[in-house]
């Protein structure tokens, strides 16, 4: 659907992506629909051509109040004409919005299928088409559900990510980057199918992949079952989280109050056409029309983890664009200290003020809640955030660290020593399909025992297990929240049997040989082996 005059909606009926593209806008009068243009793409050579992305925009890019079609690559005017084009091909995903509100006007971001010798991931002006930015670097086929969002409080704008691939199978390192394009790491591995929404009561959107969690912290929810959709459907500004599970459609929605006021995001017209636009091609996350941290004051509370593995609580004040933002910062704890407890703030337009507070004296409980007013603002800001502590490493059972492998095949990890919370090291990128690795673990008492796995994933991941050659079943990893970028993200999984329950194994003294192999694709870090006596 597309507002042409500004004012009535017109139906957009669409065909093509990869040759021919044609596009045609109807209007209902007097109860019948009416023709108002039709598009050729053959009709203007072969830079129109093949230029179509899975998620079609309609969006005004040039301030006339009138919606253009972001038809991908290439763009056509409110009267059907052709407005601008790249001509790069195929993009896999494009994302429209206010990206980097420190450039006036909307932005295009590209991820290209079309194999490019650099300008892969790029970005290009919403009203002219022209790069300004790219990656410099040769892509294959850059997979378009990676991710265009604010997720990182410490930049300004919003983030984007993308991921090379070679026959849909993961290629190389992603690249996590800026809103004006500035590398933020070849590390962050966020996979290809990358949701994100408005869940807790800050600025930035949360990653949503069966748990809700912060991006560089833990979780903040839950949603269970397969994600039809990400909007804000009850008018609180944060979004809802629509899944399917067998029977049944379930919408989540966040049990955090907002602690400031805005427009439902439905009245935004970038971000309702956004969400019109769902039920075809590769559903995404909806764009806005501003950034909201260009906007308003944002109070952005992270629980992380420091170098010794210890649970702290990253604070980002950010002042909007226009105006500076002043007060005091105020924490508490619910079952903990936090060390300071207050902290001055005096953030000038559009900057950031990055604090870590630690938690000390820490009661017994699994989990604490930390919270902070802002006040002397025109108006408070409030903050929480759940601090998960790290489940504890084992001691005086048999084990072997995860970067103490025998042999591998299929793949090669990457061994890791800036974990957080992990004993020595730990390794990762264990996310292709028939990548095995095998340990030899000493046993030194014959008995029965269970196989304990120290491990992080970011969604549920399988693994088939084999013990001295004997076929043990898969076993299904559950998401812990994240890939370690925090000590709580590490947590222990004890192998089961066909039944579901605790695998006990039968072991004599001496040598044992455990395989694994990754049947599904998902990546799952590990830290450690252990035996467990068996009860």
């Amino acid at each position: 659907m597309a507002y042409l005059d500004s004012k009535t909606p017109c139906l957009i009926t669409l065909r093509g992506t990869y040759t021919t593209m044609k596009a045609e806008a109807w209007e209902l009068a007097g109860g019948k629909l009416q023709q108002l243009w039709a598009y050729n793409g053959n009709d203007y050579g072969g830079k129109w051509r093949g230029q179509g992305a899975h998620f079609t925009h309609c969006a005004d890019i040039d301030g006339d109040g009138r919606d253009e079609v972001i038809l991908g690559s290439a763009v056509i005017d409110d009267t059907g004409a052709p407005l601008w084009t790249t001509g790069m091909g195929h993009p896999d995903g494009a994302y429209i919005g206010d990206i980097n509100p420190r450039r006036p006007g909307l932005e295009v971001q590209y991820n290209y299928e079309t194999a490019q010798r650099r300008n892969g991931i790029c970005q290009a002006d919403a009203r002219t088409g022209r790069i300004l930015w790219g990656i410099d670097e040769p892509t294959e086929h850059v997979h378009g559900q990676s991710l265009c969002a604010d997720i990182d409080p410490t930049y300004p704008g919003l983030e984007c990510y993308g991921q090379d691939s070679h026959n849909h199978e993961i290629k190389g390192d992603p690249w996590l980057l800026t809103s004006d394009g500035k590398l933020i790491s070849r590390e962050q591995r966020l996979g290809f199918f990358q949701w994100t929404g408005w869940w807790d009561a800050d600025l930035q959107r949360e990653l949503v992949r069966g748990q809700v969690t912060k991006f560089g912290g833990g979780p903040v929810g839950r949603a269970e079952g397969s994600i039809l959709l990400v909007a804000d459907l009850l008018g609180d500004w944060r979004e809802e989280i629509v899944t399917s599970v067998p029977g049944e459609v379930r919408i989540y929605s966040t049990p955090i109050p907002a602690t400031d006021r805005r427009v439902c995001l439905l009245q935004d017209p970038l971000y309702r056409a956004d969400v019109r636009m769902q039920s075809m091609g590769y559903p995404q996350a909806p764009m806005t029309t501003d950034c909201l941290e260009a906007v308003s004051p944002g109070l952005n509370m992270t629980a992380m983890s420091d170098d010794k593995g210890e649970p702290v609580v990253r604070l980002v004040v950010s002042a909007p664009m226009a105006t500076p933002l002043k007060g005091v910062l105020r924490l508490t704890a619910d079952g903990a200290t936090v060390v300071p407890d207050t902290l001055p703030v005096d953030v000038q337009d559009g900057e950031r003020l990055v604090k870590t507070v630690t938690l000390r004296q820490m009661g017994q409980g699994r989990q604490v809640v930390v919270r902070a007013v802002l006040d002397g603002a025109e108006r408070p800001l409030h903050g929480e955030v759940p601090v998960v502590l790290p489940s504890r490493p084992l001691t005086g059972v048999p084990m072997t660290q995860a970067e103490s492998f025998t042999a591998q095949g299929g793949g090669e990890v990457h061994l890791r020593d800036d974990k957080p919370g992990a004993v020595g090291k730990s390794f990762s990128h264990w996310d292709s399909a028939g990548h095995w690795l095998e340990w030899g673990i000493e046993v030194p008492k014959a008995g029965a025992y269970r196989l304990v796995i120290r491990y992080c994933a970011a969604a549920e991941a399988r693994r088939k297990l084999t013990v001295d050659g004997q076929d043990r079943g898969v076993q299904a990893f559950p998401n812990t929240g994240g890939f370690g970028a925090t000590a709580s993200e590490w947590d222990h999984f004890t192998a089961v049997d066909a039944q579901g329950k605790p695998l006990s194994l039968d072991l004599s003294a001496g040598t044992h040989l455990i395989r694994m192999e990754n049947v599904d694709g998902k990546g799952l870090n590990l830290d450690y082996l252990a035996l467990r006596p068996a009860e």
